[in-house]
């Protein structure tokens, strides 16, 4: 009744006159009667059609469209929460197995290559199965791949938890890898698609926050179920079924991507799944510019898809600097700077084990916290200035990091003391020779000090001689590190780094590897960028240990600063601007015959300068249209 109150009030004339005439202003009995008096008006053209009538009295066209924007914006933020859970299994991974198979190593009798081995074949499978996930992805659609990463991360989480020989556990860590290589690969294209453009990157962004928390949780975790040295680590990997399952049931409500189903032909199944997630002007703007820049390639193989992207200019230059953002990002040392942060702490005076995994917890929070700075900025200030910022402060961090070792390096203390026993470890002088050896560890009892054989299966703990073994309490043992005065500088530097890498280079090369690619083009290229971040990832890995052997931890990580460094150049160079920019004309941003194409493409499609007009004419047919 209030409604029809304020539509009468502001539209006097003719209406107002008309019921004076009459002396029949409406009574209303009801909201269906106010709704049906309201109709009757806009039927005899006594009221802007601007209103519409409902079953709760008459609602205006512009609340309508407003109320099904936030409906959308509630179901697009659903979507890009449960898409992100394929980077909250990697994040958890990365922050509960480290402990897990440590404990395992001890259980089980590991030595070294099978330690290595378990945490490596994760990586290894992820690596391997990107680009069929991208293939599959083009085949099969979006959704299948991610709720098919689903099963396979459950599957796999659930082998490993009920693992009862290293043999088993290895394949439930493979089954694990290839479920997190099918989400990385897939996931951020498929949040990328489905968003809105002004939203799109804090949307994608959302994948990095999830995987941050994953961490924080996975350490949590690990802290949590310690000090059970029979069942802890089977919690501690077993867990990890609930988020594939929470990602699993979610998926079954969700929908393909829109711009597969056009690339396939399904037109009607994209306008339905377009109105769901738009207003009904975007969804249909969107639609028409999806069929127009998309580029449908029929009857062609793979091999044949390759070869298109590699001799079309702009999707090659896309690519190129697709891949290198994601080699950049494990480059940029996050993995090896995250494995050493447990070495800082110690180094800084904290001894006990418990009290340095809580401080780990405390690390990937922050690295949480500056994740999430990049959901509120990158929409903002865009995906340059993050990418570059972060890169400048990631290689001054690391630069701090190398000097702080050369400082630690500089007051290493002496061995004072000879076990008894000959071995490569007794011939070490100072604290730095023995723990370069990757097979000893530094040990002050008292007054006096050692260099010992680290125990094979609690290395981090103590060694294996009773004068300093791991349940020993009169003991301080120093893994891969030295006791120094400096510490501080190392957990400076740390900090600063995590506040520079995880709002920037961390989660970026996800976002903007899910929208500067074609329709067409945008799983393959997707998939390849994102092996070359898994390679990047088992590279890093593997060679840390030795270059650390070779060149000390200050060379080593000296070369990363060096390494940021050219990419900070690289992308200032070569990295242009895609936010506000459709998703299907980013890869216009590389037309090198467009002067400005980024600002240009930002000036058309930026949702608040779009303006409708209606306009009635003759269509291309010769027939009337508006």
């Amino acid at each position: 009744m209030a409604i029809l109150h304020v539509i009468h009030n502001q539209f006097k004339d003719p209406r107002e006159e008309f019921f004076k005439c009459q002396n029949q202003m409406p009574t209303y009995k009801s909201p269906r009667h106010a709704a049906f008096l309201g109709s009757l008006l806009i039927e005899r053209n006594m009221i802007s059609t601007k209103y519409q009538s409902t079953a709760d009295g008459v609602v205006g066209k512009e609340d309508l469209e407003s109320r099904k924007s936030l409906k959308s914006t509630r179901l697009i933020y659903n979507l890009a929460l449960f898409s992100a859970l394929g980077g909250f299994f990697f994040g958890y991974d990365t922050g509960a197995a480290s402990s897990a198979i440590s404990i395992v190593r001890e259980e089980f009798h590991l030595e070294d290559v099978w330690h290595q081995g378990l945490i490596a074949a994760a990586m290894a499978a992820s690596w391997l199965v990107c680009i069929p996930g991208g293939i599959s992805a083009d085949l099969f659609g979006r959704r299948p791949v991610i709720l098919a990463a689903s099963i396979a991360y459950v599957t796999g989480a659930a082998v490993s938890g009920f693992a009862e020989s290293p043999q088993s556990l290895l394949v439930g860590r493979v089954i694990l890898g290839v479920g997190i290589g099918l989400a990385s690969s897939t996931v951020t294209m498929y949040i990328g698609e489905m968003a809105p453009t002004n939203s799109r990157g804090k949307l994608v962004c959302l994948n990095g926050l999830l995987l941050s928390l994953g961490r924080v949780i996975g350490a949590l975790v690990a802290v949590m179920f310690r000090s059970d040295e029979v069942s802890g680590w089977r919690y501690m990997l077993g867990l990890a079924t609930i988020p594939g399952l929470v990602q699993f049931v979610g998926f079954l409500f969700l929908p393909e991507s829109p711009r597969w189903l056009i690339s396939k032909g399904r037109l009607e199944d994209a306008k339905q799944v377009l109105s769901s997630y738009r207003n009904t002007e975007m969804a249909a703007e969107e639609f028409k510019f999806i069929i127009k820049s998309l580029k449908v390639y029929e009857n062609e193989d793979k091999v044949s898809l390759v070869r298109k992207i590699l001799y079309d200019p702009n999707v090659r230059k896309a690519l190129t600097i697709g891949c290198l953002l994601q080699i950049s990002q494990q480059l940029s040392g996050i993995n090896i700077v995250m494995y050493y942060s447990n070495s800082i702490m110690q180094m800084s005076g904290f001894i006990n084990p418990y009290v340095v995994t809580w401080l780990s917890v405390a690390i990937t929070s922050i690295n949480f916290v500056f994740t999430a700075v990049s959901i509120v900025t990158v929409d903002k200030a865009g995906r340059r200035k993050l990418v570059l910022a972060s890169l400048a402060g990631v290689t001054l961090s690391l630069l701090l990091l190398s000097l702080s070792f050369v400082a630690i390096d500089s007051q290493s203390p002496l061995v004072t003391s000879f076990s008894g026993k000959v071995d490569t470890c007794s011939q070490a002088r100072v604290c730095k020779e023995c723990v370069n050896n990757v097979y000893c560890g530094f040990c002050k009892v008292g007054n006096s000090t050692f260099c010992l054989k680290a125990d094979p299966h609690l290395s981090l703990f103590g060694s294996i001689q009773s004068l300093c073994s791991p349940k020993s309490e009169q003991k301080n043992w120093s893994f891969y590190w030295c006791p120094s005065d400096y510490g501080w500088m190392a957990i400076m530097a740390l900090v600063t780094y995590l506040m520079f890498y995880s709002p920037g280079i961390g989660p970026l090369p996800w976002t903007i590897n899910s929208e500067i690619y074609p329709t067409w083009a945008r799983s393959t290229c997707n998939s390849i960028a994102t092996s070359f971040n898994w390679f990047f990832n088992l590279l890093t890995s593997f060679t840390f240990l030795s270059s650390v052997s070779v060149i000390d931890k200050q060379g080593t990580f000296g070369i990363y600063a060096a390494l940021s460094f050219i990419g900070l150049v690289t992308f200032y160079l070569f990295l242009p601007e895609t936010k506000g920019i459709s998703l299907d004309s980013t890869e216009d941003v590389f037309d090198s015959r467009s002067n400005q194409p980024s600002e240009i493409n930002r000036a058309v499609i930026k949702p608040e300068s779009i303006q409708y007009v209606k306009i009635k004419g003759i269509d291309v047919s010769g027939e009337d249209d508006e």
